[in-house]
């Protein structure tokens, strides 16, 4: 009889079971169609192939489902997520109002749509109360892979004089650098997250197919000739092969970070000391002296607020009169952008979070692989500051950001819980509370 009721559970329960898999396969497809859109975006490939008007409907799609999933939170009255999502808005436009404001050009909040990767917390933070971060972890290596491999191609391409035909008019995919050829413009997150992914797996068991992926990894990188994420990427590859501590790895990197910055802070309070001084005929280096300087005189005249978020490339452009990237230069460039305020936020809060993951949480509930390769990428990510958090690396930041904040709300029901439970038994009750035993007859 047992075995008939078990049964008849099961069949009752099917639709539901069956329902859930569809919801999660529809949000999982959600989320790729948003991963397929941010990959094309952050690495130009949307402008490149698709034409100058493409970058606008990739935004729309990425928007779609951010607005989707935040509708999901809405419906399940989550507070707690609803209430980081709206602070992350507000901390935005109230920085992109402030440049308005203070240079006297039009509002335009579709000049905020490049931003639009730190709201993906929202839809990771609903995958991650559903366990499907394990899953959409395994999506995001997939689709990285794709964009590596056909960003290897065409830079092997371009590098043979291979004539590829553009569809965008503004945007080219080389890059031009008498320094180290030309070369053409790389997403920098999909590299480290393909190899420490490829790492972190090879760590468990050997095979060749991971092999193969990180040798792509890499190769893509090399291929890019961006020292500084070679660097970062070697660094912290090494570190974690030497000494097999994901702990002592976060600690060095967040040095490392804190060093740098330092480093170039200290310019902006002595104008006599030039952190480019071994500047010389490269022409990557020489730009970041020519935007350091020019940078460095507004963050002594607005060293609190900076001078705000600017509404485009264009408008930055306009307001200093030259053209100026505010993200090669580091915390340096936050400043500028922020102010000291957004120093302690993004180059502080935002970096401590990417850099000391809870491992053995992360763990728990991703798999100790899975933590591992978030732990890694936040590594070369932290190390190679906090410029590019709440841009390029957006993406990956809110997918670890999610994931430190639902772990921290699990973790914490479960102590309430276990709490509970302790203050039920008997043996934590007040003495008062139990029954007396009489005494015994003298």
């Amino acid at each position: 009889m047992s075995v008939r009721i078990a049964t008849a559970g099961r069949t009752n329960n099917r639709p539901h079971d069956i329902a859930s898999q569809y919801i999660n396969f529809a949000l999982l497809s959600l989320m790729c169609i948003l991963l397929i859109s941010d990959t094309a975006t952050r690495s130009y490939f949307s402008i490149i192939f698709f034409g100058d008007e493409a970058f606008g409907t990739f935004l729309k799609v990425s928007f779609g489902v951010i607005l989707i999933f935040t509708a999901i939170a809405c419906f399940q009255r989550d507070i707690n997520i609803l209430a980081v999502f709206a602070v992350i808005i507000a901390f935005f436009v109230s920085y992109y109002l402030y440049f308005i404001i203070g240079t006297g050009r039009p509002i335009n909040f579709n000049s905020l749509g490049g931003y639009y990767g730190v709201l993906t917390v929202i839809v990771f933070y609903e995958l991650a109360k559903r366990n499907l971060l394990p899953a959409a972890m395994k999506i995001i290596f997939f689709v990285y892979v794709a964009y590596l491999l056909a960003y290897s191609i065409l830079s092997l391409g371009d590098l043979v004089g291979i004539d590829i035909s553009l569809a965008s008019k503004k945007v080219t995919i080389d890059i031009s650098d008498p320094s180290r050829r030309g070369r053409l413009f790389i997403f920098h997150g999909a590299a480290a997250y393909v190899a420490m992914y490829s790492v972190s797996k090879l760590w468990e068991k050997f095979r060749i197919s991971y092999l193969v992926t990180f040798a792509l990894a890499v190769f893509a990188a090399y291929l890019s000739m961006s020292r500084v994420f070679m660097v970062c990427l070697v660094v912290v590859l090494l570190l974690f092969i030497a000494t097999r501590r994901l702990t002592l790895v976060q600690r060095i990197s967040f040095f490392g970070y804190v060093v740098v910055s330092a480093y170039l802070v200290f310019g902006i309070f002595d104008p006599s000391f030039n952190p480019y001084w071994f500047a010389d005929t490269d022409s990557s280096t020489l730009a970041r002296e020519y935007q350091y300087v020019t940078v460095a005189q507004y963050i002594r005249t607005f060293p609190f607020f900076g001078v705000g978020l600017p509404d485009a490339t264009e408008g930055l452009t306009q307001y200093l009169g030259r053209v100026i990237f505010p993200s090669d230069l580091g915390v340096v460039g936050v400043w500028f952008q922020f102010g000291l305020v957004g120093v302690a936020v993004i180059g502080g809060i935002a970096m401590y979070i990417i850099c000391f993951q809870n491992v053995e949480r992360s763990s728990a509930v991703l798999g100790k692989g899975n933590a591992r390769t978030l732990s890694l990428t936040g590594c070369v990510i932290g190390l190679g500051g906090c410029h590019d958090l709440y841009v390029g690396m957006a993406m990956l930041f809110s997918l670890i950001f999610a994931n430190t904040l639902y772990n921290a709300r699990l973790f914490a029901a479960r102590a309430r819980k276990s709490q509970r439970a302790i203050s039920r038994t008997p043996s934590s009750r007040s003495r008062a509370t139990l029954p007396r035993t009489p005494a015994a007859p003298t």
